[in-house]
């Protein structure tokens, strides 16, 4: 398994930029994530304020869907942030489109697309 830290002189590394972004995210979010390897360590590293406002859009097993349901989620509670991401293959098999859903109605939504190198 490769070391998911950076050396010195290196890019910067998934784990630090997810505990990054986990201080720099909307405190009263909704975290969202699709399904993928990238997962995990989202979970390990991004913070959801309780248990309700976290959702795993992986429950059927299939990646590619966790967007539409941030986008739901955005629209059901629009006072709030919602923080999905999304994996790189996952984004691209239907995530790219709904996208386009979220930017013209303009949700309240951070997009994050882990390339996790798969």
């Amino acid at each position: 398994m490769p070391n998911n830290r950076a050396q010195s002189g290196s890019k910067l590394s998934f784990v630090d930029a997810l505990e990054r972004l986990n201080t720099l995210l909307a405190e009263n979010r909704v975290l969202t994530t699709d399904g993928g390897r990238f997962m995990t360590e989202v979970w390990f590293r991004v913070e959801a304020e309780r248990p309700q406002r976290f959702l795993a859009g992986a429950d059927s097993g299939s990646i590619g869907l966790g967007l539409q349901s941030a986008i739901g989620l955005a629209l059901a509670a629009p006072q709030r942030c919602v923080c999905h991401f999304s994996g790189d293959g996952g984004f691209m098999m239907g995530g790219l489109t709904e996208f386009n859903t979220a930017v013209r109605l303009h949700l309240p939504m951070v997009v994050v697309v882990c390339n996790d190198a798969a």
